[in-house]
């Protein structure tokens, strides 16, 4: 008798103890597995050309996932999931086997409409579906060095899709949901759901008319030419905006991850190379505009061969006197060594850097790269001849079309874009890019029309 008066006082103790100190501790594990938080995605923005068609968009796609808790028959219910996704019935029992403790196991991607209802209409309680956004480049190739791609975490991985995540991602929103014991859903939290934000909409500047065209003659260029590879860039003089954008050979961007890194880089902006003799005009322009040398005067070529020292400068042709107008047309490596000469080291580096060479043309793109121009101090002698056409710098073809733009923009160089207009989930403007931006000028209108319209009329 007193044995059990002292066990049912103990018991009275201890029921005591879980009422009060183990109260708050208990009540708030309790919560933990009746509640839970459902994210509510916000719905990534669109990417449109400077016309408004779409090139980067999103929908929803749900996955097919198991609670392999709840699975008796794993065969069973692979063979019934197989009838109605096509997946094979070994390949879902082996996802399912392999994590026979996990509550989500998901055993088939982004099913489309007619089977997300024969999944649903299964009535299986350990079968479900979790729906994500997807994106859906509709032009595929086109563009694809532009767009970049996005990640299964939906985050944008390069191109525009990166520079512009946080613009283009929204903000995800929040719901509580009170589970059962088997952790599904009976109803909703008392609490206030918070309602997702869905991300803004991208303009870019880029026709995609005007770049299908590009990329059609920049493929066919690659194979005249039996070449690796090729790049173009079409951009409006009169406002630095990028039309077209290509890189070749080029890959479908929906299936941007099965593609290596190297061929997804889009090598406009990334890869710096020497110019070679499209370098030329923007050097004779710096001449004209210094008065070393004038519109008329004619130049002795040698005859296609001169030597400096222990090096000798050739022309692929040879040539006599030349005026500038020959020299450019002609591209006379001695006529432009002649001039560099006159310049010197001091001149010609601060004409490369006038003109952007050696910065970032600060378009707005992840990976753009610098170019390749040493600091003054390490030019040397050989270093004269060889800038004057084009040699011992590396520039890129973004960087090399946006000093063109500048001369024919009357010597005024521009800020390249890519993007027009950043939008709101509403399509109402936020931020809207349409007066040029002027970096700086890099020759008078009188030297830069005589370039543009005299020394390159016959190149």
């Amino acid at each position: 008798m007193v044995g059990v008066s002292f066990l049912l006082i103990a018991l009275a103790g201890r029921l005591v103890f879980i009422d009060t100190v183990l109260a708050d501790d208990l009540t708030q594990f309790a919560r933990s597995q009746q509640q839970s938080a459902t994210i509510i995605p916000a719905r990534r923005g669109m990417i449109l050309d400077v016309r408004g068609r779409v090139v980067a968009s999103s929908e929803t796609r749900p996955d097919v996932f198991v609670d392999a808790t709840l699975v008796t028959d794993v065969d069973r219910l692979a063979a019934k999931l197989s009838a109605r996704t096509n997946e094979p019935a070994e390949f879902i029992a082996e996802k399912i086997n392999a994590r026979r403790g996990s509550r989500f196991v998901v055993v088939v991607r982004e099913v489309d409409d007619v089977t997300r209802d024969a999944v649903t209409a299964m009535g299986e309680p350990a079968v479900g579906l979790s729906h994500r956004s997807v994106r859906s480049y509709p032009l595929h190739e086109s563009m694809a060095h532009i767009l970049g791609w996005v990640g299964r975490d939906g985050k944008g991985m390069e191109g525009i899709e990166l520079q512009y995540d946080k613009h283009l991602r929204g903000i995800p929103g929040w719901r509580g949901t009170i589970r059962d014991a088997r952790r599904r859903a009976v109803g909703r939290s008392a609490r206030a759901p918070i309602p997702a934000v869905d991300g803004g909409h991208i303009v870019l500047t880029i026709d995609a008319e005007i770049q299908r065209i590009t990329e059609n003659a920049l493929a066919r260029a690659v194979q005249d030419k039996r070449a690796e590879s090729g790049v173009a860039i079409v951009m409006s003089p009169r406002t630095g905006e990028v039309r077209a954008m290509a890189c070749f050979p080029t890959f479908d961007v929906n299936d941007a991850p099965s593609v290596p890194a190297a061929l997804r880089r889009n090598r406009t902006v990334t890869d710096p190379t020497e110019p070679g003799s499209t370098f030329k005009p923007i050097i004779m322009s710096s001449a004209l505009e210094g008065g070393f040398v004038s519109k008329t005067e004619q130049i002795d070529c040698e005859m296609g061969r001169l030597r400096l020292g222990r090096r000798v400068v050739k022309d692929t042709h040879p040539h006599g006197l030349l005026d500038v107008r020959g020299i450019i047309a002609k591209s006379s490596n001695i006529g432009m060594t002649k001039i560099g000469l006159r310049m010197g080291n001091k001149v010609l580096y601060e004409t490369v850097r006038r003109f952007g060479f050696g910065s970032k043309t600060q378009i707005g793109f992840p990976g753009e790269a610098r170019g390749l121009v040493n600091p003054l101090r390490k030019w040397t002698r050989t270093s004269t001849p060889s800038v004057s056409y084009g040699y011992e710098i590396g520039v890129t073809p973004l960087q090399l079309i946006t000093a063109y733009v500048g001369l024919i923009n009357d010597g005024v160089l521009l800020r390249p874009r890519l993007v027009r207009a950043m939008l709101d989930a509403n399509g109402e403007v936020e931020k809207e890019f349409v007066d040029p931006e002027p970096v700086r000028r890099v020759a008078s209108t009188q030297v830069a029309r005589f370039v543009t319209r005299e020394l390159m009329r016959g190149w």
